[in-house]
């Protein structure tokens, strides 16, 4: 399957965003104050069909920031597109200064396993924020050197 990933303006794909995000049950939806802060990635298919989407938005009030998000529809599913996202966004921090980046997700799922693969480490947060099956990550983030 061809795909290319664009990073967008979440507000000016907000509508986009907002479609993709619906798809996912276990997703609750997203508002405007969501999409103003951070960044956004959307990627497509070779005919510009819209077909994943992730975030990555502040974590206040701590130095990190939280991956907001990471859908990819199902029949774009199984070519790597959830590991390229969450990569991009680890180069977007790198880029930033940003020193961690946390994330949480169903136990069990596919995203577990992606996490798990680029090196995350699983994490027991004080305060959880997600479902209660949910499992928490986090990763330190080195700098870009330029």
């Amino acid at each position: 399957m061809s795909h290319f990933i664009r990073e967008v303006h979440g507000p000016g794909n907000a509508d986009t965003i907002r479609l993709l995000n619906s798809q996912d049950e276990l997703f609750p939806p997203l508002t405007n104050r969501h999409l103003l802060t951070g960044f956004w990635w959307l990627a497509f298919d070779e005919y510009k069909t819209p077909i994943a989407f992730a975030g990555m938005v502040p974590n206040h009030p701590h130095d990190s920031w939280y991956l907001k998000r990471c859908y990819v529809a199902p029949w774009a599913r199984g070519h790597g597109l959830q590991r390229k996202l969450l990569r991009l966004r680890e180069v977007k921090a790198s880029e930033l200064g940003i020193r961690q980046l946390v994330g949480e997700c169903p136990a069990g799922s596919q995203s577990e396993t992606n996490f798990v693969k680029a090196e995350y480490e699983r994490v027991d947060p004080e305060q959880k924020w997600g479902a209660p099956d949910s499992v928490y990550f986090s990763k330190r983030i080195k700098p870009r050197i330029s």
